[in-house]
């Protein structure tokens, strides 16, 4: 350096400009049945093949068979539904998926009044009152239901 006092140092460092950012999948159009994930692209595109998984409806069971017996009151039976990616199960917007969006409810209808409660489905912990009592008329007029049939068992 002290052989060079007449030119002018050049500099060992600079500063490049930053590069471009990369773009996001949700900027990718995915073919139907399929999803953008929502991250960044590794490159400075993004592609299909980078972005997009398929997607399914994802339903939870229902919970019990509609009864058939005797005695039991109308109700309306409540299950999950969500559009998921089908490698992991993470939930999208239900948009992505395709065909028509399964039920996420369904009546169960009432069933006719049971003759006596030997007749009644009592749920678990519960067993049938006999004699049916008197305020229930026995037969053809019955006013049974599941709830003025079944106690609850204490042992």
């Amino acid at each position: 350096e002290t052989h060079c006092k007449a030119h002018v140092k050049p500099d060992t460092e600079r500063i490049c400009p930053a590069a471009p950012p990369c773009g996001t999948c949700g900027s990718v159009h995915c073919h139907d049945g399929h999803a953008p994930l929502q991250k960044k692209c590794s490159g400075s595109k993004c592609t299909v093949d980078d972005c997009c998984r398929e997607v399914e409806w994802k339903t939870k069971e229902w919970g019990t068979q509609c009864p058939v017996r005797c005695g039991h009151k109308k109700e309306i039976e409540n299950r999950s539904v969500a559009c998921v990616y089908r490698q992991n199960g993470e939930a999208v917007n239900e948009t992505y998926c395709s065909g028509t969006k399964p039920e996420g409810s369904r009546i169960c209808e009432a069933t006719p009044r049971c003759r006596h409660c030997s007749e009644a489905e009592c749920v678990s912990g519960y067993y049938p009152i006999t004699p049916t009592p008197e305020n229930c008329d026995e037969g053809e007029n019955s006013s049974c239901t599941v709830d003025e049939c079944c106690i609850k068992a204490d042992w």
